[in-house]
């Protein structure tokens, strides 16, 4: 597991909006990729943190989840091709620095595991941003020139089991993990549901003890549940009810005694 550090400067009084990026399934016909890129460019002042299944990675050699009329990759080399259109989307973030990292997730994995080759370490390396892997801790620092910090503590896990059905689900399912790290801020991924949940744990500040939220995110997906056509996705062969498409973003504005945070989903 890798702890990575990243600085943020800020001015008194402003808001920093930190977008999570997972469960894109980039290579998926359907991926909604007008609408994420959409997302990814309304605001040039947000930053971003990735945690995993960017790409479908879903190979002709997977018997099991590979449907020619789920791949929207035109020749056979499917995970170039891939890599390819993600690079040219997150390219412009990258370059303005305002993408934090790279992480993976099972669908990944699975390419790791059958060829070799790990698409999200290769992504990384060509936006030139870090690769953190599939989970990790990520300490942001905010920093108001020389004279005041504020240290948000996040845990990362693209997530884990089979998919929850429901967000109530999936929240309960990753709430029970978030008592073993030390973290004010959790995001999690993999089942495809949108959702946020505030915990409240006491800590101490200085000489006093405070109350202090500790924030789970679940990072919804763009991959929609239902085609458009008579070939069954992956997930309706299963039953999996529909979703909501879309992203979540973490608010942050430092106060003069830390910081006011709030997930937006």
């Amino acid at each position: 597991m890798i702890c990575h550090t990243v600085h943020i400067p800020y001015k008194f009084g402003q808001t920093i909006r930190i977008k999570g990026i997972c469960d894109v399934h980039l290579g998926n016909t359907n991926a909604d990729i007008r609408a994420f890129k959409k997302w990814l460019y309304e605001n040039d002042e947000d930053r971003f943190v990735s945690f995993g299944d960017l790409m479908d990675s879903i190979i002709t050699k997977d018997m099991k989840r590979y449907r020619k009329s789920s791949d929207a990759t035109e020749g056979d080399d499917i995970i170039d091709e891939s890599l390819e259109n993600l690079y040219d989307l997150l390219n412009p973030i990258a370059k303005s620095g305002r993408l934090l990292n790279i992480g993976s997730g099972n669908h990944e994995d699975e390419i790791i595991k059958r060829c070799g080759t790990n698409p999200s370490k290769r992504l990384a390396k060509m936006l030139n941003v870090p690769f953190l892997g599939l989970t990790f801790l990520m300490d942001i620092i905010l920093s108001e020139g020389k004279s005041r910090s504020r240290t948000i503590k996040n845990h990362f896990h693209h997530g884990w089991g089979a998919g929850a059905r429901t967000a109530g689900a999936a929240l309960t399912k990753y709430a029970r993990s978030m008592a073993a790290w030390d973290a004010q801020i959790y995001w999690r991924g993999h089942d495809h549901q949108r959702d946020t949940k505030a915990f409240c744990r006491n800590g101490i500040r200085g000489t006093k003890i405070v109350a202090a939220d500790q924030l789970l995110g679940l990072g919804g997906t763009w991959l929609k549940t239902y085609s458009s056509t008579t070939d069954p996705t992956y997930a309706e062969t299963r039953g999996y009810d529909p979703v909501k498409l879309g992203g979540i973003s973490l608010l942050v504005k430092p106060t003069s005694s830390f910081c006011d945070m709030k997930f937006e989903a």
